[in-house]
């Protein structure tokens, strides 16, 4: 199942983020080669069954409904933020499973799965 991650930056912005599960999965440290292959299946099972489609959808709500920038992961590799930080999506994740998140660099608030973007009649 697809996810939306909620992330604040060191100067408070909270953003959005869509994270491919394959580019989540490289950041785990159980990562080889198979779970990246599977991971990589369950994202294309999740562009076919059209969840990224609602994903992006809740983002650009998000964004335009509470300011809060959807950033596509699948599209960039790190965003830089209005106060300058740069978001490194590849360690943002890894920080929060090391439990080590650094309220200095940002923390991730939350992931939400999309069956809960989808029970939003506004934004599903």
């Amino acid at each position: 199942m697809a996810a939306s991650i909620a992330y604040k930056c060191k100067c408070g912005k909270k953003y959005h983020i869509y994270m491919p599960m394959a580019r989540m999965t490289k950041q785990l440290p159980s990562m080889n080669e198979t779970n990246m292959e599977k991971a990589k299946e369950v994202d294309k099972e999740n562009i076919a069954s059209g969840e990224i489609g609602v994903i992006k959808k809740y983002g650009l709500w998000v964004e335009a409904n509470l300011g809060e920038p959807f950033v596509d992961g699948s599209i960039v590799e790190n965003y830089q933020c209005k106060c300058g930080a740069i978001i490194d999506l590849d360690n943002i994740l890894k920080r929060q499973m090391d439990n080590t998140p650094d309220s200095s660099e940002g923390c991730v608030l939350s992931v939400t799965d999309v069956s809960s973007m989808q029970r939003r009649s506004d934004v599903g």
